[in-house]
């Protein structure tokens, strides 16, 4: 039989980690003299080593990693089981969800784009990505975007052609949003602002994204002297 699985105390910090153990018995009595492998499993994240053998008290222990952003915020289910053994001895363990602590520009794809009715692309896809204080991606984070300075006269429009109004997005696993931006008919350039909900006060601006006034075309260049000799 497999007794006191010990999956520790309170909740686990978002990709923390752990020691877990368990005490392997041999006739009611603890196996401190007969080896016992124990297998170790966790619904999500890691468990290293998988496999344990009993120490001479006749305990497994091993390190559970709460390594994967979908075990945030989540009850991970840690089972131990054995040879012999009916069904595996199951604990849980709590695991926080991730707070964010910054926002990240990433890309704004294409950087140029062209006025509309110029042949040219007239969509941007601006991306940020949401993280913690480790770096990791935050995921399930809503984001609010908007046009820095609103050029209503230029016809920008972000989410949907013709809106100027904040857009929210919410991260995906990769703790990333994006959000489209559209030209009008004014040559100008365009920054978009990504910010967290109050009352956080998390900002960061996109790089410029300008909007030209179309691709050059042969039917529209000339050549001219510079001079005669």
């Amino acid at each position: 039989t497999l007794t006191a699985l010990d999956v520790g105390a309170g909740t686990l910090a978002a990709y923390g980690n752990r020691p877990v153990s368990v005490i392997a018995n041999i006739n009611g009595v603890a196996a401190s003299n007969t080896p016992v492998q124990v297998a170790f499993t966790a619904s999500c994240g890691t468990v290293s080593p998988v496999t344990a053998t009993t120490n001479s008290s006749g305990k497994a222990s091993t390190t559970y990693t709460a390594d994967s952003v979908t075990c945030a915020g989540t009850n991970v289910r840690i089972a131990a089981s054995s040879v012999g053994v009916t069904s595996p001895l199951e604990g849980t363990i709590a695991v926080s969800a991730i707070q964010p602590t910054n926002l990240q520009f990433v890309s704004a794809s294409p950087q140029f784009i062209y006025l509309l009715g110029s042949g040219g692309t007239t969509q941007s896809q601006v991306t940020f990505k949401v993280v913690d204080s480790s770096g990791n991606p935050v995921q399930n984070q809503g984001v609010e975007l908007s046009l820095l300075n609103p050029n209503v006269a230029a016809g920008l429009s972000i989410g949907t052609v013709g809106n100027t109004t904040t857009v929210t997005q919410t991260s995906d696993s990769s703790g990333q949003v994006t959000v489209a931006v559209f030209s009008g008919n004014v040559p100008t350039s365009v920054q978009v602002v990504a910010k967290l909900p109050a009352p956080s006060t998390i900002q960061t601006n996109s790089n410029t994204l300008t909007v030209a006034s179309g691709k050059p075309v042969q039917k529209a260049a000339s050549i001219a002297l510079k001079e005669f000799s």
